[in-house]
């Protein structure tokens, strides 16, 4: 999982997110090993999310179920459990 949020934050630079300095969130800097164990659930806050609907042109609602999907095909079951109240929210 670790392995799986690496790369999803180095994918966010691709499409030109830099480090989050405003929440918790995917796009946050890791400044020392303990910071990288202590990991935990990432998924992008409403600041780099906002960016990243600029830069990508992408539908919410769209986005949400398919990153669901996704989670639930990895067995990431407590993050696609986040996606879904997410989408309840949008």
């Amino acid at each position: 999982m670790r392995g799986c949020h690496i790369m999803c934050h180095e994918i966010g630079h691709q499409f030109g997110l830099r480090h989050c300095i405003y929440y918790e969130c995917l796009m946050n800097g890791i400044m020392s090993a303990e910071e990288q164990r202590n990991g935990g659930i990432r998924l992008l806050c409403p600041v780099c999310c906002k960016k990243l609907k600029q830069n990508l042109k992408f539908d919410t609602s769209e986005r949400f179920t398919k990153l669901a999907e996704a989670c639930d095909q990895l067995g990431f079951a407590e993050e696609a459990a986040i996606y879904r109240k997410l989408l309840k929210d949008c």
